[in-house]
């Protein structure tokens, strides 16, 4: 009796022992199942930022790079023959036309019509004149201000002296004519044809003196903006 009362005590004993046992490996099984997760997904989880991270930082550096459009910029800055999408030789072909054209209007009237019209009487001569002018100047004016600033931008961007002299020779027109051939121009445009006479025949020679000038200015800035033109090719 006393050895199985022992036994039956020993019993739940043991089988305590064993639910403990268990219990302590179910609940550290259940730790390891509940941190395993946390173990191996932490690691995860700092690799996945991590790769963001360097996609992130990889994508950011052409961000911090000159774009195209600024690349293109820098080289268009760097290139002297570039001014907004115009080349400094179209630039300096338009120079030289309108110099030409301003020389070759200006150089017809000094030597083939105000000679002409030189021969006409007084009256006559004075009527042949007024219109004359008035057609001439717009187009006398436009031309050297069109090829005077053509010429100014290309001496800008190629540096050479003799685009920036041409231009100030032909700019001068401007000023020439407005101190000391307009005074002339306005006291003939003034007269009428029947007060024509020896004053105005006087006028309209002094008036072709002065023209010389401006003939003489434009030649030589075409021979200026050819020169600048022939070295640069």
């Amino acid at each position: 009796m006393q050895r199985s009362a022992q036994r039956a005590k020993s019993r739940p004993a043991g089988i305590g022992c064993c639910r403990k046992a268990s219990a302590q490996v179910r609940a550290s099984d259940g730790l390891q199942l509940s941190s395993a997760p946390t173990i191996f997904q932490m690691p995860k989880i700092e690799l996945q930022v991590g790769s963001s991270c360097a996609r992130s930082s990889g994508s950011s550096q052409p961000r911090r790079q000159p774009n195209v459009f600024g690349k293109a910029l820098t080289r268009v800055s760097r290139l002297p023959g570039q001014c907004r999408g115009i080349s400094m030789f179209q630039l300096s072909i338009a120079a030289l036309v309108f110099a030409t054209l301003f020389a070759g209007a200006a150089l017809y009237i000094s030597l083939v019509e105000h000679p002409a019209r030189l021969g006409l009487a007084d009256g006559p001569l004075l009527a042949q004149w007024q219109p004359s002018y008035r057609r001439a100047l717009p187009v006398q004016s436009g031309l050297s201000v069109l090829g005077g600033v053509a010429g100014l931008i290309v001496a800008y961007l190629s540096a050479d002296w003799r685009w920036l002299a041409g231009s100030v020779l032909l700019l001068a027109n401007w000023p020439f004519t407005l101190f000391l051939i307009m005074p002339v121009n306005k006291r003939l445009m003034a007269m009428p044809e029947s007060e024509a006479g020896a004053e105005s025949r006087a006028m309209l020679v002094q008036w072709g003196n002065l023209h010389n000038v401006r003939s003489a200015l434009g030649a030589a800035t075409t021979l200026l903006f050819a020169w600048a033109l022939a070295a640069a090719g």
